[in-house]
């Protein structure tokens, strides 16, 4: 629990007060982050390895938002 509380922490510095009230969806074992306006792209290096450490990726190439299947449905 205290890894996903690190996380959101994490995306609440970059999402606005639009975008922070409804940013999480779960679908097929995976949570997702998203990110209509581009906000979380331009979260700094440091904070995307300690997404990372903490099971985020971006997802580029489809969906444009971050994931983790780690905090997914179980």
């Amino acid at each position: 629990m205290d890894d996903f509380i690190k996380a959101l922490n994490i995306f609440r510095l970059y999402l606005s007060d639009k975008n922070a009230r409804s940013p999480l969806n779960t679908s097929h074992d995976v949570l997702w982050v998203m990110d209509p306006d581009d906000e979380l792209t331009g979260i700094s290096d440091e904070h995307k390895a300690e997404l990372k450490k903490l099971g985020f990726f971006y997802d580029e190439d489809g969906e444009e938002a971050w994931q983790s299947f780690r905090f997914g449905s179980a």
